[in-house]
């Protein structure tokens, strides 16, 4: 065995670089997820109104979004294992930032600096496991990796309520980012050691990132996914920004309660669904042309219907159970984009391709909770929800018909 090679097996091979990617995943799900918890604190001691709390998303989304194609090119170009480091540090010292903060501006410029921080790591990691992992197992490494999204939001719920209530709100930030500044040191010393067993091998020039953007949106079937980005985006931080204080407001829950119900309700459906999508994907897709397609067309459509039905819920139960199957369903479609986006796009624009979904789903994604903010009070809950799942609808349909007539690689 190589002197790569032993070091990689130290760390329990390709599988168990995942597991430390998967830890730095979570915690970073938690810096995001925390400050959802305590818009009542915000309302109460900053002056927080409305439109300012569902800021607190779109302004992280814009810079991400914006920010992931420029991360996507670097990443391409540069050591992945040092990006994926520097993120994780970047990230904490912008948490702790925002825990500083004594106006909703403040905290506003400091949620900024976060979303410019992590726009660098989604990029580097998911190229980094894409040469890692063949399709006949890509799919489900994406998955576990994807899974410390969802337990760093469920920890991140109850972790930001919990932590605000007893050791008040800034504590709470600053215990989070010391936590997540001490890990990237860890990861940079475990991805440095792995070296070049665990990147991708050279290859032809990279193109640069306006020109390899462009080429990727000419193949049909990235095209869609981009458009699907959209659909998935808004539904999911919709979710992730409101469904909380939806249920604070229209159940009574305590603020601790209520985070714990939506973050729960979402997440631990959402590991199964991502299992079962990943497992049921790279079994087709080594059997059928199109069976990696068909897994997330049908994932997404069944999430949209489901969505509205959060919406449309008139008890706790019934909204917990709409947005379990909302969770399993949409977790088909997010086990699979990515690795089928890897077989539709060149190997030397895989940062790139991550990327620049993630900026258009940012981008377009956030723009949702802003305006859920702004509609809600006057057309209700259901009518907003009613008009997302639709065009979720739609770009599922778009994505099924069209992408079954386009080809593979750059076709």
């Amino acid at each position: 065995m190589s002197e790569d090679g032993s070091k990689v097996a130290r760390w329990g091979g390709r599988w168990g670089l995942i597991v430390f990617l998967w830890v730095a995943f979570a915690l970073a799900y938690m810096a995001r997820q925390s400050l959802y918890s305590i818009f009542p604190v915000l309302r109460s001691e900053l002056g927080f109104t409305e439109m300012q709390l569902a800021l607190t998303t779109t302004v992280f989304g814009w810079v991400y979004g914006v920010a992931n194609a420029f991360g996507g090119g670097v990443a391409d170009r540069v050591s992945k294992q040092r990006l994926i480091a520097a993120s994780l540090l970047c990230s904490g010292a912008a948490l702790a930032l925002t825990g500083l903060a004594s106006t909703p501006e403040w905290l506003l410029a400091g949620r900024s600096l976060m979303g410019l921080a992590q726009s660098f790591y989604v990029p580097a990691a998911l190229a980094l496991i894409g040469t890692m992992h063949g399709p006949e197992t890509r799919a489900r490494a994406i998955a576990l990796h994807s899974t410390g999204q969802s337990v760093g939001v469920m920890a991140g719920g109850y972790y930001g309520a919990a932590g605000a209530e007893s050791l008040g709100w800034r504590a709470m930030l600053w215990g989070l980012a010391g936590v997540t500044a001490a890990y990237a040191l860890v990861l940079r010393l475990v991805l440095r050691e792995a070296g070049p067993a665990a990147a991708a091998p050279a290859a032809s020039g990279p193109p640069a990132p306006r020109t390899g953007f462009f080429r990727m949106l000419a193949i049909p079937s990235y095209a869609l996914i981009c458009l699907c980005a959209v659909a998935v985006g808004s539904n999911v931080w919709t979710l992730y920004t409101w469904l909380p204080d939806i249920l604070h407001a229209r159940f009574q829950l305590p603020m601790t309660q209520a985070a714990v119900a939506a973050t729960t309700a979402i997440e631990v459906p959402m590991i199964t669904g991502m299992f079962l999508g990943a497992c049921l994907g790279d079994w087709v897709a080594m059997r059928y042309r199109r069976g990696r397609l068909a897994v997330m067309v049908g994932g997404l459509l069944l999430a949209c219907g489901c969505f509205y039905g959060i919406g449309a819920g008139e008890s706790l139960a019934q909204v917990q159970a709409a947005t379990a199957l909302y969770a399993i369903f949409k977790g088909f479609y997010s086990a699979n984009y990515i690795a089928f986006a890897f077989e539709v796009v060149p190997e030397d624009c895989r940062g790139l391709a991550v990327g620049s979904v993630n900026m258009i789903s940012a981008l377009g994604g956030t723009l949702a909770p802003l305006l859920v903010g702004a509609l809600r009070p006057a057309y209700g809950t259901l009518f907003v929800f009613s008009a997302l799942s639709l065009f979720g609808m739609l770009c599922a349909l778009t994505l099924g018909v069209a992408g079954s007539r386009a080809g593979r690689k750059g076709e």
